[in-house]
């Protein structure tokens, strides 16, 4: 029997096999490619996100800190050094006593928040402690003259 028919068929039959192999691979090669580029497409659509988001705050914050630098330019050294942070230069005490007695005075929260740097919810805060302070000391001594 003669084995050269057979083994050139089986050649071109292994060929042929693996050029369907080859097709079918390179098929779906696009498919693989379409899903890396749309994960890069999201990376960088996210990228871009973050990027305005973080610029858009730095803008923010440069705009805020030059309305401080204008307010303590208009309004002289004392807002100044109001406004600059140094938690040594006066304790909460301090603070505390300051914001009460410019309450007292009839000056608005905001005025105060503004004078002070603080925000007005801080202002309440130290004035809302302030009051309970007052009523545990007038309980307090109301027990003791009793």
């Amino acid at each position: 029997m003669n084995w050269w028919p057979v083994a050139i068929i089986g050649s071109v039959l292994v060929a042929v096999l693996f050029d369907i192999g080859v097709l079918i691979w390179f098929s779906r090669q696009p498919r693989r490619t379409d899903a890396l580029a749309q994960r890069l497409e999201r990376l960088t659509n996210a990228l871009n996100l973050l990027t305005d988001t973080t610029e858009a705050g730095l803008t923010a914050v440069t705009a805020e800190l030059q309305q401080i630098r204008r307010n303590a330019t208009v309004m002289g050294s004392e807002v100044a050094r109001a406004s600059t942070f140094d938690p040594l230069r006066t304790s909460r005490p301090v603070l505390a006593r300051r914001i009460v007695d410019a309450e007292r005075r009839g000056i608005d929260i905001v005025e105060i928040a503004r004078q002070e740097s603080l925000s007005e919810t801080e202002v309440r805060l130290h004035l809302a402690l302030a009051r309970r302070a007052a009523a545990a000391g007038d309980a307090h001594h109301a027990s003791m003259s009793a």
